[in-house]
Formats: C-alpha cells, structure tokens, sequence
C-alpha cells in the first residue's frame, strides 16, 4: 500500500484535529526533535575540515597525489586510504570555538593533507590542553 505525501499530510491533519491529547504529545515531540536537530547539526556542521564533501576531498587528494607520486600508484593508494581515514576522524571532532579556529587554519594551510592536518591538530589541541588545564 502506498500513501502520497499529501494524503499523509491530510491523514496527519485529520488525527491532529480530531485528538486534543495528541496534538500535545505532536508538539513537543516535534520542538524536541527541531531542538536535538539543531543542536547535533551545529556539533558538526560549522566543523572546518568537512566544509568539503567526503567524494570531492578525496578527489583533490587523488589528484594531489598522482602529481606528487605520478607512477607509484601503491604509495598513491597507500596515503589516500590513510588521508581519508584522518578525513573521518577530523570530521567526527565536535565543533567548539577553539577547536573550529584550529582547524580552519590548518585546513586553509595544508589541504587537502588531512594526515598532516590530523597530525597538527592533535599537537596543537594537546598543547592548549596542557596550557589551560
């Protein structure tokens, strides 16, 4: 059985209307979900080093490496499966104003090196943690 979205909308509206109790539950189920949306999207959106999409990263650092290693294709495969697993971990860091200033520069500076943008992000966090702990 299959529902149009309009006929969902319309049996939506129908229970809403028809269910005081319901219209209750409804509302702060959907303020709940916008809030937690909201708040897990920003963790990880404003995060600098996956303002680029996964596939066009892993495109410039393709690219970037045939003409670093034009003919040695198992380093090329070596550091790209390594850069894109620093890409997964850069992009799974919560954003938090230092670490989103961090990142960015490094991004701006060595990208599309995500291991050597892993690297000096770990060095630099541990250095600020150590500064103000």
């Amino acid at each position: 059985m299959s529902f149009s979205t309009a006929s969902l909308g319309v049996r939506f509206a129908i229970h809403f209307r028809d269910n005081k109790h319901g219209k209750v539950l409804a509302m702060k189920r959907l303020i709940g979900s916008i809030f937690l949306l909201f708040f897990l999207g920003n963790a990880y959106a404003e995060n600098p080093a996956c303002k680029v999409s996964k596939s066009q990263a892993r495109s410039d650092l393709l690219s970037s490496l045939e003409s670093r290693y034009p003919d040695s294709f198992t380093t090329q495969k070596m550091f790209l499966e390594s850069g894109m697993e620093k890409y997964d971990l850069l992009c799974s860091i919560p954003s938090d104003p230092v670490s989103d200033r961090v990142l960015k520069k490094l991004t701006d500076r060595y990208y599309p090196s995500f291991a050597t943008i892993h690297m000096f992000y770990q060095s630099n966090m541990e250095s600020y943690r150590e500064l103000h702990n």
